[in-house]
């Protein structure tokens, strides 16, 4: 009896989730095997499976190395490559011979698998869906290479009812571990629907660290405990994928939702940004999600909103500085303007602004992914910092190493980003985009932001602008954005003949006026002067 019952049981399993004759899909990547290719996507189509490689955030295009034409394919970093079965039918394996072994065939088992987990014997990876009816997916971390890839499948007899995880509106897509006033963050309240109609269901989390996260020492393991993640360290910095799953039961098959969060580290000022970027260990360069609040603590933790100001704007760039040092904010319609204060909307809920710290050409930028602050006044005065040519500098040049736990200065003020002038600035002449001027034995670019104005060759001027600075082949050079500019002294030698002929001053012994002066003696300002 007990042996007939279970009979029964299996019988019934393998209505519910089993398969009928197993067979398989094969691909030939060494040649045109592929339905459709472009720069953004390349399709492989069969009844029964499909393979397609998108180009995502990768700086390699798609199509750039397929089979055809080449002897085999090849897969960049940052690209996707997603296995889907046709309806009806259950991917049960997939495997990917790579051209050798090695790199090649590490770069397929490292990769970021959703839905499926690699391992490899000799040249041939094989991938096991966690789920054969759904899509199985990677993203590349490093290029690898293919000649062929065979995805076995199977007739679907799963008759249960499909279902969906949807996540309520509202939920956190930025999280600030040590925060002032977010100490945890909760997930998304995840809600199971079989076609449509909420179940009673459990759900269970998994967190899964990106390939930008940077971890502290004391990071516990990121779990999800009472419907918050716990384990992250207030240091820590990056990009979780948090996973909702419904593992199925007699009634209902299995269904995941995934979301990304971006855990910021939080500056009490924007000295802590420049500070990040001397510090070799906190590397920017891929883009360090931040959350900047605009408040200050006192020894009991109390918090008091603080204000900055706008000291210009000019398309998407926006500067402010919190009195000593500048920041910009790049993102576009802000709807900031020069002399505006911007603060927390309250000391008991601030808002801060989110996004990501990143260099561009030796200055440090915020794009702004949400800006969380308010005006507090408008109409403030901006007065420019006067500064010597070497305050503007490459950020590299800021910093010595690591002394104490802090980075030190090598200036008491970081001027990359303030508003700033620069007085009695000697005119050399155009370099590249840029026009060239000099201090003493100093010298330095000035970008015109598109303004209309000229300079005169060893003519003197007062110089307004943001301070930035020029990369032109890894030869970072001293930099000042235009805003405003004042003559201070008037061209000097043949220079100031030749701008006094462009203003009709010049005259030959004649008493003539000299349109286009040669060698020769001339009358300039009731003095004779000789042209050599």
């Amino acid at each position: 009896m007990i042996k007939h019952l279970r009979f029964v049981f299996m019988a019934v399993m393998a209505m519910m989730v089993g398969n009928a004759m197993a067979d398989e899909v094969k691909w030939d990547l060494s040649a045109a095997s592929y339905a459709e290719a472009s720069e953004s996507q390349v399709t492989w189509n069969s009844d029964y499976a499909t393979m397609v490689l998108t180009k995502e955030t990768s700086s390699t295009k798609a199509n750039n190395y397929l089979g055809g034409t080449n002897v085999h394919t090849r897969f960049y970093k940052n690209q996707k490559l997603t296995f889907t079965p046709a309806s009806g039918y259950v991917i049960s394996s997939i495997e990917i011979t790579a051209t050798e072994t090695g790199n090649y065939v590490t770069n397929f088992t490292s990769a970021t698998w959703e839905n499926g987990a690699a391992a490899a014997e000799d040249k041939v990876i094989t991938v096991t869906p966690s789920n054969g009816t759904q899509p199985v997916s990677c993203v590349f971390g490093a290029a690898t290479r293919a000649t062929e890839v065979k995805v076995k499948y199977s007739t679907n007899s799963d008759t249960r009812t499909a279902t969906t995880i949807e996540l309520s509106d509202g939920y956190e897509t930025w999280f600030a571990p040590g925060g002032p006033f977010d100490e945890t963050y909760p997930v998304a309240n995840a809600v199971v629907k079989a076609d449509g109609t909420p179940i009673d269901a459990i759900v269970t989390w998994t967190v899964e660290k990106k390939d930008d996260w940077a971890a502290y020492d004391g990071e516990g393991e990121l779990t999800v405990v009472e419907g918050k993640v716990s384990g992250i360290h207030k240091k820590s910095f990056g990009t979780l994928t948090l996973t909702a799953s419904f593992a199925g039961d007699q009634a209902n098959k299995p269904s995941t939702k995934s979301y990304d969060i971006k855990v910021c580290k939080i500056p009490n000022r924007i000295q802590d940004f420049y500070e990040w970027y001397g510090n070799k260990k906190e590397n920017i360069a891929k883009g360090m999600p931040v959350c900047y609040f605009l408040i200050d603590l006192d020894e009991n933790d109390t918090p008091t909103p603080r204000q900055e100001l706008v000291t210009y704007v000019n398309g998407s760039n926006t500067y402010i500085t919190d009195g000593k040092q500048g920041l910009l904010l790049y993102k576009k319609n802000l709807g900031l303007a020069v002399g505006d204060k911007i603060t927390v909307a309250g000391a008991t809920k601030a808002d801060p602004i989110w996004g990501t710290l990143k260099s561009f050409n030796g200055t440090i930028e915020i794009a702004v992914d949400h800006m969380g602050v308010v005006k507090s006044s408008t109409g403030n005065e901006v007065t420019p910092i006067e500064i010597t040519v070497d305050k503007i500098t490459a950020l590299d040049n800021f910093f010595t190493n690591w002394q104490g736990g802090h980075m030190t200065p090598l200036n008491e003020n970081v001027f990359l980003s303030n508003y700033v002038t620069i007085k009695d600035a000697e005119y050399v002449g155009t370099s590249g985009s840029n026009e060239q001027f000099k201090v003493g034995d100093a010298t330095f670019l000035v970008y015109k932001n598109g303004a209309n104005v000229t300079f005169e060759a060893t003519a003197k001027y007062t110089l307004t602008g943001v301070g930035s600075s020029y990369n032109k082949s890894g030869d970072i050079t001293p930099q000042l954005n235009y805003i405003s500019s004042e003559k201070t002294a008037e061209p000097t030698g043949i220079n100031k003949v030749q701008a006094d002929i462009k203003a009709g001053k010049v005259y030959n012994l004649q008493g003539q006026r000299v349109l286009n002066a040669q060698k020769g003696l001339y009358i300039v300002g009731g003095k004779k002067v000789v042209l050599k």
